[in-house]
Protein backbone atom coordinates (compact mmCIF):
# COMPACT_ATOMS: atom_id res chain seq x y z
CA UNK A 1 0.00 0.00 0.00
CA UNK A 2 3.27 2.28 0.64
CA UNK A 3 3.83 1.90 -3.12
CA UNK A 4 0.73 3.16 -4.05
CA UNK A 5 1.18 6.43 -2.24
CA UNK A 6 4.03 7.47 -3.50
CA UNK A 7 2.63 6.50 -7.18
CA UNK A 8 0.02 8.74 -6.18
CA UNK A 9 2.19 11.57 -4.87
CA UNK A 10 4.87 10.88 -7.82
CA UNK A 11 1.50 10.97 -10.81
CA UNK A 12 0.35 14.73 -9.50
CA UNK A 13 2.93 16.09 -11.66
CA UNK A 14 1.44 14.87 -14.33
CA UNK A 15 -1.87 15.49 -14.09
CA UNK A 16 -5.50 15.11 -12.27
CA UNK A 17 -6.78 12.24 -10.11
CA UNK A 18 -10.16 11.20 -8.11
CA UNK A 19 -8.96 13.67 -5.15
CA UNK A 20 -9.13 16.23 -7.76
CA UNK A 21 -12.70 15.46 -8.82
CA UNK A 22 -14.10 17.70 -6.27
CA UNK A 23 -12.07 20.57 -7.20
CA UNK A 24 -12.75 20.51 -11.12
CA UNK A 25 -16.42 20.29 -9.77
CA UNK A 26 -16.40 23.41 -8.55
CA UNK A 27 -14.12 24.75 -11.08
CA UNK A 28 -16.34 24.22 -13.88
CA UNK A 29 -20.06 25.00 -12.05
CA UNK A 30 -18.13 28.67 -11.00
CA UNK A 31 -16.14 29.28 -14.14
CA UNK A 32 -13.00 30.14 -13.10
CA UNK A 33 -10.07 28.62 -10.78
CA UNK A 34 -10.39 28.60 -7.00
CA UNK A 35 -7.26 28.66 -4.98
CA UNK A 36 -7.45 25.12 -4.24
CA UNK A 37 -7.12 24.48 -7.80
CA UNK A 38 -4.27 26.93 -8.31
CA UNK A 39 -2.27 24.79 -5.60
CA UNK A 40 -2.44 21.73 -7.21
CA UNK A 41 -1.92 23.61 -10.75
CA UNK A 42 1.13 25.02 -9.24
CA UNK A 43 2.13 21.34 -8.03
CA UNK A 44 1.70 19.50 -11.47
CA UNK A 45 4.13 22.46 -13.02
CA UNK A 46 6.65 22.10 -10.48
CA UNK A 47 5.69 25.46 -8.90
CA UNK A 48 4.57 24.67 -5.37
CA UNK A 49 5.41 21.10 -3.26
CA UNK A 50 2.09 18.80 -2.46
CA UNK A 51 2.33 18.33 1.74
CA UNK A 52 0.78 15.05 3.04
CA UNK A 53 -0.26 14.49 6.42
CA UNK A 54 -0.37 10.69 8.26
CA UNK A 55 -3.25 10.90 10.43
CA UNK A 56 -4.97 8.47 12.18
CA UNK A 57 -7.97 8.67 10.22
CA UNK A 58 -6.23 7.75 6.96
CA UNK A 59 -3.95 5.33 8.56
CA UNK A 60 -7.15 3.47 9.75
CA UNK A 61 -9.42 3.81 6.16
CA UNK A 62 -5.87 2.20 4.63
CA UNK A 63 -6.35 -0.95 7.32
CA UNK A 64 -10.19 -1.05 6.47
CA UNK A 65 -9.07 -0.89 2.81
CA UNK A 66 -6.62 -3.75 3.45
CA UNK A 67 -9.10 -5.69 5.14
CA UNK A 68 -12.07 -5.17 2.61
CA UNK A 69 -9.56 -6.29 -0.30
CA UNK A 70 -8.27 -9.60 1.48
CA UNK A 71 -12.04 -9.93 2.40
CA UNK A 72 -12.68 -9.45 -1.46
CA UNK A 73 -10.22 -11.91 -2.78
CA UNK A 74 -10.72 -15.08 -0.55
CA UNK A 75 -14.57 -14.54 -1.76
CA UNK A 76 -13.07 -14.67 -5.26
CA UNK A 77 -10.06 -16.70 -5.30
CA UNK A 78 -11.16 -18.06 -8.54
CA UNK A 79 -10.75 -14.61 -10.40
CA UNK A 80 -8.02 -11.62 -10.28
CA UNK A 81 -8.52 -9.57 -7.64
CA UNK A 82 -6.23 -6.36 -7.43
CA UNK A 83 -5.59 -3.41 -5.11
CA UNK A 84 -4.90 -0.17 -6.56
CA UNK A 85 -4.37 -0.16 -10.08
CA UNK A 86 -3.32 2.42 -11.53
CA UNK A 87 -5.34 4.08 -15.17
CA UNK A 88 -4.58 6.96 -17.00
CA UNK A 89 -6.35 8.14 -20.04
CA UNK A 90 -3.86 8.92 -22.71
CA UNK A 91 -6.14 10.03 -25.88
CA UNK A 92 -7.58 13.46 -24.62
CA UNK A 93 -6.48 17.10 -25.88
CA UNK A 94 -5.29 18.29 -23.00
CA UNK A 95 -1.29 19.26 -21.75
CA UNK A 96 -1.85 17.16 -19.45
CA UNK A 97 -3.27 13.75 -17.97
CA UNK A 98 -6.85 12.28 -16.34
CA UNK A 99 -5.62 9.21 -13.82
CA UNK A 100 -7.05 7.50 -10.97
CA UNK A 101 -6.02 4.65 -8.40
CA UNK A 102 -9.05 1.99 -7.74
CA UNK A 103 -9.41 0.61 -4.86
CA UNK A 104 -10.26 -3.10 -5.44
CA UNK A 105 -10.46 -4.20 -9.01
CA UNK A 106 -12.26 -7.77 -9.98
CA UNK A 107 -11.66 -9.45 -13.25
CA UNK A 108 -13.76 -11.50 -14.47
CA UNK A 109 -13.90 -12.75 -17.83
CA UNK A 110 -16.88 -10.42 -18.88
CA UNK A 111 -17.46 -8.27 -16.02
CA UNK A 112 -15.34 -5.74 -14.09
CA UNK A 113 -15.97 -4.43 -10.92
CA UNK A 114 -14.51 -1.30 -9.17
CA UNK A 115 -14.36 -0.36 -5.52
CA UNK A 116 -13.89 2.41 -3.88
CA UNK A 117 -13.69 2.18 0.52
CA UNK A 118 -15.14 4.88 2.73
CA UNK A 119 -14.36 4.46 5.88
CA UNK A 120 -16.42 6.81 7.26
CA UNK A 121 -18.88 8.31 10.52
CA UNK A 122 -21.52 9.44 7.62
CA UNK A 123 -24.09 7.53 6.65
CA UNK A 124 -24.31 6.06 3.24
CA UNK A 125 -26.58 8.36 1.51
CA UNK A 126 -24.30 11.44 2.92
CA UNK A 127 -21.32 10.14 1.83
CA UNK A 128 -22.08 9.28 -1.78
CA UNK A 129 -23.11 12.92 -1.85
CA UNK A 130 -20.17 13.89 -0.20
CA UNK A 131 -17.96 11.97 -2.43
CA UNK A 132 -20.00 12.04 -5.55
CA UNK A 133 -17.72 13.71 -7.60
CA UNK A 134 -14.89 11.38 -6.77
CA UNK A 135 -16.68 8.87 -7.92
CA UNK A 136 -18.16 10.03 -10.60
CA UNK A 137 -14.58 10.37 -11.61
CA UNK A 138 -14.21 6.69 -11.18
CA UNK A 139 -17.02 6.12 -13.25
CA UNK A 140 -15.77 7.62 -15.95
CA UNK A 141 -12.48 6.24 -16.47
CA UNK A 142 -14.12 2.78 -16.05
CA UNK A 143 -16.23 3.41 -18.65
CA UNK A 144 -13.49 4.72 -20.85
CA UNK A 145 -10.43 2.20 -19.99
CA UNK A 146 -12.86 -0.45 -21.13
CA UNK A 147 -15.03 0.95 -23.79
CA UNK A 148 -13.22 -1.18 -26.72
CA UNK A 149 -13.59 -4.36 -24.38
CA UNK A 150 -16.62 -7.38 -24.37
CA UNK A 151 -17.08 -6.77 -20.77
CA UNK A 152 -19.51 -5.11 -18.76
CA UNK A 153 -18.23 -2.54 -16.26
CA UNK A 154 -19.61 -1.38 -12.47
CA UNK A 155 -18.68 0.37 -10.06
CA UNK A 156 -19.33 -0.20 -5.81
CA UNK A 157 -19.17 2.39 -2.80
CA UNK A 158 -18.00 -0.36 -0.69
CA UNK A 159 -18.81 1.97 2.35
CA UNK A 160 -18.01 1.08 5.88
CA UNK A 161 -19.43 2.74 8.57
CA UNK A 162 -17.73 3.37 11.95
CA UNK A 163 -17.68 5.53 15.17
CA UNK A 164 -14.01 5.40 15.97
CA UNK A 165 -10.97 4.95 14.18
CA UNK A 166 -9.02 1.88 16.22
CA UNK A 167 -11.50 -0.94 16.16
CA UNK A 168 -11.09 -4.31 14.42
CA UNK A 169 -12.91 -4.86 11.23
CA UNK A 170 -15.90 -6.11 11.69
CA UNK A 171 -18.02 -7.36 7.69
CA UNK A 172 -21.59 -5.98 9.22
CA UNK A 173 -20.21 -2.55 9.01
CA UNK A 174 -19.85 -3.10 5.43
CA UNK A 175 -22.34 -1.76 3.08
CA UNK A 176 -21.78 -2.30 -1.12
CA UNK A 177 -23.57 0.20 -2.74
CA UNK A 178 -23.97 0.55 -7.11
CA UNK A 179 -23.53 3.67 -8.15
CA UNK A 180 -24.49 5.24 -11.13
CA UNK A 181 -24.59 9.31 -12.41
CA UNK A 182 -27.06 11.74 -13.62
CA UNK A 183 -24.46 13.02 -16.79
CA UNK A 184 -24.59 16.61 -15.42
CA UNK A 185 -21.98 16.14 -12.89
CA UNK A 186 -19.56 15.00 -15.82
CA UNK A 187 -20.04 17.74 -17.68
CA UNK A 188 -19.25 19.95 -14.96
CA UNK A 189 -16.05 17.95 -14.22
CA UNK A 190 -15.13 18.37 -18.01
CA UNK A 191 -16.26 21.92 -17.82
CA UNK A 192 -13.55 22.20 -15.14
CA UNK A 193 -11.10 20.60 -16.95
CA UNK A 194 -11.16 22.62 -20.50
CA UNK A 195 -11.21 25.95 -17.65
CA UNK A 196 -7.73 24.48 -16.49
CA UNK A 197 -6.51 23.50 -19.87
CA UNK A 198 -7.19 27.48 -21.04
CA UNK A 199 -5.41 28.83 -17.97
CA UNK A 200 -2.13 27.19 -18.20
CA UNK A 201 -0.62 29.26 -20.75
CA UNK A 202 -0.97 32.39 -18.23
CA UNK A 203 -0.62 30.73 -15.42
CA UNK A 204 1.02 32.69 -11.96
CA UNK A 205 1.11 30.72 -8.57
CA UNK A 206 1.35 32.90 -5.53
CA UNK A 207 2.43 31.08 -3.19
CA UNK A 208 0.43 30.20 -0.17
CA UNK A 209 -0.14 26.70 1.56
CA UNK A 210 -3.62 25.24 1.30
CA UNK A 211 -4.54 22.00 2.24
CA UNK A 212 -7.87 20.22 2.28
CA UNK A 213 -9.52 19.49 6.13
CA UNK A 214 -9.58 15.59 5.84
CA UNK A 215 -5.29 15.23 5.63
CA UNK A 216 -5.16 17.26 9.14
CA UNK A 217 -4.54 15.59 11.74
CA UNK A 218 -7.39 13.90 13.31
CA UNK A 219 -7.77 16.17 16.42
CA UNK A 220 -7.43 19.34 14.81
CA UNK A 221 -9.99 17.78 12.13
CA UNK A 222 -12.52 17.25 14.84
CA UNK A 223 -11.87 20.61 16.30
CA UNK A 224 -12.80 22.59 12.86
CA UNK A 225 -15.44 19.91 13.04
CA UNK A 226 -17.58 21.33 16.08
CA UNK A 227 -16.40 25.10 15.68
CA UNK A 228 -18.08 24.73 12.14
CA UNK A 229 -21.05 23.25 14.02
CA UNK A 230 -21.19 26.30 16.26
CA UNK A 231 -20.49 28.98 14.00
CA UNK A 232 -23.99 27.17 11.94
CA UNK A 233 -25.94 27.80 15.14
CA UNK A 234 -25.03 30.82 15.75
CA UNK A 235 -25.89 31.93 12.07
CA UNK A 236 -29.21 30.52 12.66
CA UNK A 237 -29.74 32.22 15.94
CA UNK A 238 -28.64 35.73 14.52
CA UNK A 239 -31.30 34.61 12.00
CA UNK A 240 -34.03 34.23 14.93
CA UNK A 241 -32.87 36.97 16.92
CA UNK A 242 -33.41 39.39 13.91
CA UNK A 243 -36.90 37.45 12.86
CA UNK A 244 -38.09 38.26 16.64
CA UNK A 245 -36.73 41.97 16.39
CA UNK A 246 -38.74 42.50 13.24
CA UNK A 247 -41.64 40.77 14.34
CA UNK A 248 -41.40 43.11 18.27
CA UNK A 249 -40.48 46.19 16.19
CA UNK A 250 -44.13 46.36 14.27
CA UNK A 251 -46.12 45.13 17.92
CA UNK A 252 -44.26 48.09 20.02
CA UNK A 253 -45.16 50.76 16.94
CA UNK A 254 -49.00 49.30 16.75
CA UNK A 255 -49.12 49.46 20.85
CA UNK A 256 -47.13 52.79 21.26
CA UNK A 257 -44.68 50.79 24.02
CA UNK A 258 -41.62 52.33 24.18
CA UNK A 259 -39.60 49.82 26.58
CA UNK A 260 -40.05 46.20 27.77
CA UNK A 261 -38.46 45.26 31.46
CA UNK A 262 -37.30 42.36 32.20
CA UNK A 263 -34.97 41.63 35.14
CA UNK A 264 -31.67 41.00 33.17
CA UNK A 265 -32.95 42.73 29.86
CA UNK A 266 -34.52 45.64 28.69
CA UNK A 267 -35.91 45.82 25.19
CA UNK A 268 -36.21 49.78 23.94
CA UNK A 269 -38.01 50.76 21.17
CA UNK A 270 -35.76 53.70 18.97
CA UNK A 271 -37.51 55.77 16.27
CA UNK A 272 -36.41 56.25 13.14
CA UNK A 273 -34.27 58.93 12.67
CA UNK A 274 -30.64 60.44 10.53
CA UNK A 275 -27.00 59.99 11.53
CA UNK A 276 -23.90 61.58 10.08
CA UNK A 277 -21.72 59.50 8.26
CA UNK A 278 -18.35 60.26 6.72
CA UNK A 279 -17.97 59.24 3.14
CA UNK A 280 -13.91 58.16 3.02
CA UNK A 281 -14.20 56.97 -0.57
CA UNK A 282 -15.71 60.19 -2.11
CA UNK A 283 -13.72 62.15 0.29
CA UNK A 284 -10.58 60.46 -0.87
CA UNK A 285 -11.41 60.66 -4.48
CA UNK A 286 -12.41 64.44 -4.61
CA UNK A 287 -9.28 65.79 -2.27
CA UNK A 288 -6.93 62.58 -2.52
CA UNK A 289 -3.93 65.19 -1.13
CA UNK A 290 -5.67 66.23 1.61
CA UNK A 291 -6.94 62.34 2.68
CA UNK A 292 -3.24 61.75 1.80
CA UNK A 293 -1.72 63.94 4.86
CA UNK A 294 -4.01 62.80 7.36
CA UNK A 295 -4.92 59.10 6.64
CA UNK A 296 -1.63 56.65 8.79
CA UNK A 297 -0.76 53.36 8.18
CA UNK A 298 -1.55 51.00 11.21
CA UNK A 299 0.09 47.54 11.53
CA UNK A 300 -2.83 44.54 11.73
CA UNK A 301 -2.34 41.51 14.11
CA UNK A 302 -2.53 37.49 12.14
CA UNK A 303 -6.12 36.60 12.42
CA UNK A 304 -8.13 33.77 11.39
CA UNK A 305 -10.68 34.81 8.93
CA UNK A 306 -13.81 31.52 8.57
CA UNK A 307 -16.52 31.78 6.05
CA UNK A 308 -19.06 29.25 5.33
CA UNK A 309 -19.37 28.33 2.09
CA UNK A 310 -22.63 28.44 -0.17
CA UNK A 311 -23.22 24.39 -0.28
CA UNK A 312 -25.36 25.18 -3.80
CA UNK A 313 -22.54 26.70 -5.55
CA UNK A 314 -19.74 26.05 -4.32
CA UNK A 315 -19.08 29.95 -2.97
CA UNK A 316 -18.01 31.60 0.21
Amino acid sequence: MENYKSDIINSRSIGFGSSDAATLLSVGRNGKLNKTAEKRIAVMLGQAEQKEFSTKSTKYGDYIENAIYETVKNTYPEYEVISNPYYQVDDLPYRFKCFNHIDIEIKQPHRIIWFEVKAVNDDLQKTIKKYEAQLCWHWWILKHIYRNQDVTVELFLAHYHTKDKHSEFNPKQLTLQSITFDESIYDDIQKGIDVVEKELDRFQYEAGTIIQAENLPEELNEAISQIHAKILSIKKAEQDVESFKQNLLQAMQENNINKISLPDMDISYVSSGESLKFNTPQFKKSHPRLYKKFARTEKRKAYINIRIKDKTDGKA
